[in-house]
């Protein structure tokens, strides 16, 4: 937030910080896929008599090179984990169908086994970007624009996939979320991620040439333009600075100056540990107004762990007697006091 309390930056933001969350939710509902088959055939081989003619099973699914899953019968299934397990012990249930035509007769074809381990290793993606997501505690939001990139270009090569059920988990998650938050969400990360040294533009015209093809151009168009009008909202709003000469600035002479010298100067080297906060602290005497903005843009709290308490914060979002602004600067500050030690 700039010094009147305000990123000018406008549209649905607040909700996007829960995208991870939003997909773990989606994994665990999505894993349900035949889930009443399949927790038949695996009550089928719990059943004493049963026990050891699948114990063959397994042995005989070994013995002709197919993998099978080593950790023990669950004695109840959920989740993307319960799916892993059915999927994982797949060849052993086909091989016991050859065995027991009784069980044949409840278990899935191969061709919906097939379906269920398609299902299975999309929505392992999905869940391993939840986790990337929320795997660090506080963060600045530099740090999500590839990650949230990845996950919506491969959404994008799922809705050409031939399975039907691929493209359901594209357009599901497309429709849910992105549909409604991935303008904003994009402009608002991606211009974070140029405040980032190592970065700057480059990252950005990389990813934006693998999701829009020859549509690229035109998108970065439109971060730069986000980027320009942001800096010179803040240049306007920081106009009592002094120029090198020591004379106060005017508006016109802090427009553009400082994001063009800075997006000229070299990028320094992407080393993975890095403090994108304290390097701004560092060249705030060269960027003075450019390091106010990369300070309230990389500072708002937008890892989903940050806002693990969802409903407090969705009860704040959806608030009707407070305007955007105010909802945001509840949001940031309560995040903030509920996390002091950082």
């Amino acid at each position: 937030m700039t010094e009147q309390g305000l990123v000018p930056f406008v549209g649905p933001l607040l909700s996007a910080l829960c995208l991870a969350d939003f997909l773990e939710s989606y994994c665990k509902n999505g894993s349900n896929w035949e889930a009443d088959k399949i927790r038949k055939a695996f009550d089928y081989v719990r059943k004493p008599a049963n026990k050891h003619k699948f114990q063959m099973a397994i042995e005989r699914a070994e013995s002709m090179g197919k993998k099978v899953i080593s950790r023990p019968l669950p004695a109840w299934l959920y989740g993307l984990n319960g799916l892993a397990t059915a999927v994982g012990y797949k060849e052993a249930f086909l091989e016991l169908e050859v065995m027991d035509y009784e069980f044949k007769l409840i278990n899935l074809a191969k061709e919906e086994w097939d379906k269920a381990t398609a299902v299975y290793e999309y929505l392992k993606i999905l869940n391993d970007a939840a986790q990337r997501l929320s795997d660090t505690k506080y963060t600045t939001a530099n740090v999500f624009f590839p990650k949230v990139c990845e996950l919506y270009l491969n959404l994008l090569l799922w809705e050409r996939a031939d399975e039907y059920f691929v493209r359901e988990i594209a357009t599901g998650v497309k429709e849910r979320f992105f549909s409604k938050y991935w303008l904003n969400y994009k402009l608002y990360l991606a211009t974070a991620i140029v405040l980032d040294p190592r970065y700057k533009l480059d990252i950005v015209d990389r990813w934006y040439t693998e999701i829009y093809g020859t549509m690229a151009d035109i998108r970065m168009k439109e971060i730069v333009d986000v980027l320009t009008h942001a800096y010179n909202k803040y240049a306007h709003d920081n106009c009592k600075m002094l120029d090198e000469m020591g004379r106060p600035c005017t508006s016109s002479s802090l427009q553009n100056s400082e994001l063009v010298l800075y997006l000229k100067v070299p990028k320094i080297p992407p080393v993975e540990e890095f403090d994108v906060l304290a390097w701004w602290r560092l060249n705030s005497p060269i960027f003075p107004t450019l390091a106010i903005m990369a300070r309230d843009f990389l500072a708002i709290p937008i890892s989903a762990a940050a806002f693990k308490e969802g409903t407090d914060f969705e009860n704040i979002h959806y608030c009707s007697g407070l305007d955007v602004d105010v909802k945001q600067v509840v949001i940031c500050t309560k995040s903030w006091l509920e996390n002091s030690e950082y």
